[in-house]
């Protein structure tokens, strides 16, 4: 471990990395609100842990069901076009939200046919984003410029989600929804912007499950990554349910939701501190460093299931989110700097496919789950899981020797 020299500046005077800085903080500005937004507004319109596991469910769908289509079409085409469509998809699916809410004219069907959409869009604009940061920076700022757009990121999530908890106490969701769908147009006109080269067409690539083909190849290849993707799955199907429908639910039982909107506040910024602390840190290991540190993302799951005061609750989400953050951070820049660029899109799109697999049976699981252990002990279990899944990975000697220098 020893000290990056290269500071903020380095980084953001890159024309083309300010741009998609400034695209993805936006944007994230007004997603680190939906959450909250979709959470409370289901529940309250339909009183159903059940419907907000199904709405849920579908996004994430969605999001599964195109994510490998995303990582092929990254590695084909242009990725700062696709950006700029998905952008734009995700403009529309959040302003038919808004409707939703603003007319009083919520169906659950319908919210779950958007929500597929939405999942759809965000499917196709990861594997994008994270490829297309290879293209702007050089190899030995990939570290620092993941930092720094996690600091955008958090910094954004910090003033979304406070902001979030304080509107859904005292006004609609689709508040949240408007503003979440204005973010993405400031953030489709920044990336249609971007100094990038355009990518051409090229008859002689290969066809899409050839493509595919390849990137599980590098996947299978890459002991280390299936490791990480065997943690991500359990952690995955432990948290989400957890922190997206069961903590909601408590939290509107108690009339605590801007506590909990504070908590996510908290949350983020502990990942802004993350992100500061690995921008200056240059690790040798970035995701062997980091991978037990994400551990601490459960500290929320046991405080809410003790039902620990509000105060403590907040501090809690500071440490879970910088944890959380770390081993985000860790990974992307051990992937970016050890898979292959031209394989990098398709990679990130089947390490969050099956990562993300879990996900969806998680948000089906809960009503049993909380039927069975009651809401608090599910939440116990949850952290506990989580832990446990994001420290095994050390004890992994591929992940011990997966070297960025």
């Amino acid at each position: 471990m020893k000290l990056n020299i290269h500071n903020l500046e380095s980084v953001i005077s890159l024309p083309a990395f300010r741009r998609l800085f400034i695209a993805q903080t936006v944007s994230s500005l007004g997603s680190s609100m939906i959450p909250i937004a979709l959470a409370f507004g289901v529940l309250r319109a339909t009183d159903s842990k059940a419907d907000l596991g199904l709405v849920l469910a579908f996004q994430f769908a969605g999001q599964l069901g195109f994510l490998l289509v995303g990582g092929i079409l990254s590695d084909r085409f242009s990725r700062k076009q696709i950006l700029v469509i998905s952008s734009t998809i995700s403009a529309v699916t959040s302003a038919m939200f808004a409707l939703m809410f603003l007319l009083a004219s919520f169906s659950t069907s319908a919210a779950m046919a958007v929500a597929f959409i939405s999942g759809a869009s965000t499917a196709i604009k990861s594997p994008a984003m994270r490829g297309i940061v290879p293209e702007i920076a050089s190899r030995e700022k990939l570290q620092a410029a993941a930092s720094a757009l996690s600091i955008g990121r958090t910094i954004s999530a910090i003033l979304g989600q406070a902001i979030a908890g304080l509107v859904i106490t005292w006004t609609s969701p689709a508040i949240l929804f408007v503003l979440d769908s204005l973010s993405f147009c400031v953030a489709a006109w920044m990336l249609i912007g971007l100094p990038l080269a355009k990518t051409p067409f090229n008859l002689n690539r290969p066809a899409f499950f050839s493509s595919l083909r390849a990137g599980f190849k590098v996947v299978r290849s890459t002991p280390w990554l299936l490791i990480s993707i065997a943690s991500a799955m359990v952690i995955n199907f432990a948290s989400l349910g957890s922190k997206q429908i069961i903590i909601p639910s408590i939290m509107q039982q108690t009339s605590m939701e801007a506590i909990w909107g504070l908590a996510l506040a908290a949350s983020s910024a502990g990942g802004a501190v993350a992100g500061l602390i690995l921008y200056r840190l240059k690790l040798s290991r970035p995701f062997f460093a980091t991978t037990a540190v994400g551990g601490a993302n459960a500290l929320l799951f046991l405080a809410v299931g003790f039902a620990v005061p509000a105060w403590l609750l907040i501090i809690c989400g500071f440490f879970a989110g910088l944890g959380l953050t770390a081993g985000t951070i860790g990974f992307e820049a051990s992937m970016q700097s050890l898979i292959p660029s031209a394989s990098q899109s398709r990679v990130f799109a089947i390490e969050e496919t099956l990562s993300f697999g879990s996900i969806p049976l998680s948000y089906l699981c809960v009503g049993s789950l909380t039927g069975l252990l009651g809401d608090h002990s599910t939440l116990l279990l949850a952290g506990t899981i989580v832990i446990v899944a994001a420290i095994g990975p050390m004890f992994a000697p591929s992940v011990q020797r997966a070297r960025v220098d």
